[in-house]
């Protein structure tokens, strides 16, 4: 697995789905649909650094992890969110 980083100017929606961010090439109102109207708490622009997690070859990826003022804090906070999953699909006991 590879950390993806971007900045952008971001899309911040909070709801009852939880909080998603949209990089800048998703629109404000593809980003409503995709996480749905109702339950919406609030919507803000934020510009920063966010990361993910891909798979080469693979289409998978997790959410956008953000936002953040430098990159380095984006690529730390998801190392630490997924450390124990890493760790378990990628380390074998001997």
């Amino acid at each position: 697995m590879d950390i993806e980083t971007k900045q952008s100017t971001w899309t911040i929606i909070d709801g009852m789905n939880g909080v998603t961010i949209y990089p800048d090439d998703t629109s404000i109102l593809e980003a409503i649909e995709d996480h749905g109207l109702d339950g919406i708490y609030s919507i803000e622009v934020e510009n920063g650094w966010a990361a993910r997690y891909t798979m080469p070859e693979f289409l998978d990826c997790t959410e956008w992890i953000g936002v953040f003022q430098d990159e380095e804090p984006a690529i730390s906070t998801i190392e630490d969110m997924y450390s124990d999953y890493i760790a378990s699909v990628y380390c074998t006991e001997t």
